[in-house]
């Protein structure tokens, strides 16, 4: 289940209730450190590996039990984000964090 992240103390104790972790790395080569395109493109490639892990894992969730998606910035499955004005996430199943906020 998806949450907001909150203020720094009680992210800090609900993180901590994880013991495992599964980090998911994919490597690309870019043509130099311009390269904005070759960016793009492995951000998506990135972003459809990690959603298929996060599907699986949602297809047996009673065997892996809660879990804290985490993915590299913030997620992109709408246009315009309604959290927080309407306090809720339009697919709470299928969000993830950026882990740059966590």
């Amino acid at each position: 289940m998806s949450r907001a992240v909150g203020p720094l103390d009680e992210s800090i104790i609900y993180v901590r209730r994880f013991r495992k972790g599964l980090v998911v790395q994919i490597i690309f080569q870019l043509e130099d450190s311009f390269d904005i395109e070759g960016m793009e493109e492995a951000k998506r490639i990135h972003d459809e590996t990690y959603r298929s892990i996060h599907t699986y894992i949602l297809e047996d969730i009673s065997f892996f039990g809660e879990i804290l998606p985490l993915n590299a910035r913030k997620c992109k499955f709408c246009s315009n984000c309604t959290y927080p004005e309407e306090l809720a996430y339009r697919f709470p199943d299928i969000f993830w964090n950026p882990m740059e906020s966590t």
